[in-house]
């Protein structure tokens, strides 16, 4: 029988003062896009997104509530990451395939 060890408990959060976040809960569809993706959070906050080729340049940047639909049509076809991110810091990555 092989234990797994365990490096984070309840406890250490408590006593080092470590707050853990949830993630984000973001919808975007369609997914595949051609002309432009919808984008909504499901508890409506206030949230930075930031739309990055896969060499880690900033395409888009924007800050919205709820939903919000982008503009792909003038964007080269292609795999992207959107980064998003709310004012208590938690944040999500997710996947964005455009093809025209």
């Amino acid at each position: 029988l092989m234990m797994r060890p365990v490096f984070q408990s309840e406890l250490d959060s408590i006593l080092l003062g470590i707050n853990t976040l949830e993630p984000l809960n973001v919808n975007i569809y369609p997914n595949p896009t051609n002309d432009h993706v919808t984008i909504s959070v499901i508890d409506g906050q206030n949230i930075d997104l930031q739309l990055l080729s896969l060499d880690g340049r900033v395409i888009l940047e924007t800050r919205f509530s709820g939903n919000t639909t982008l503009n792909t049509s003038d964007i080269p076809s292609g795999l992207y990451l959107i980064n998003f991110r709310n004012s208590q810091g938690s944040a999500s990555v997710e996947k964005l395939l455009i093809s025209h």
